[in-house]
């Protein structure tokens, strides 16, 4: 994978990553406002319980992956420049 793929990889990663952070706020702060609003009305049918655990943990794994991607881009980068460097003081022996 070519270095410019893979910071594309970690940019696309990050930005799915704070796409799900925010989600998981909203939906957050959404059941924290009904289930103060089911305080007030008992009377309100029941709404479907949405798995906050789950998505919470979809923001993780995506944290986790753009992690590793910023991690493989910054190790090709190092070794392009390292290796370019290599080359100038091969060049000037």
């Amino acid at each position: 994978m070519a270095l410019k793929d893979k910071w594309k990889d970690a940019g696309k990663g990050t930005g799915r990553a704070f796409k799900d952070l925010g989600k998981a706020i909203v939906k957050s702060v959404k059941k924290g406002v009904d289930s103060v609003d089911k305080d007030d009305n008992p009377q309100d049918p029941e709404k479907p319980e949405e798995n906050l655990r789950e998505r919470w943990g979809d923001v993780g794994r995506d944290f986790g992956n753009a992690g590793k991607s910023i991690g493989k881009a910054f190790a090709g980068t190092a070794k392009t420049v390292v290796d370019k460097v290599d080359d100038a003081t091969e060049d000037k022996k």
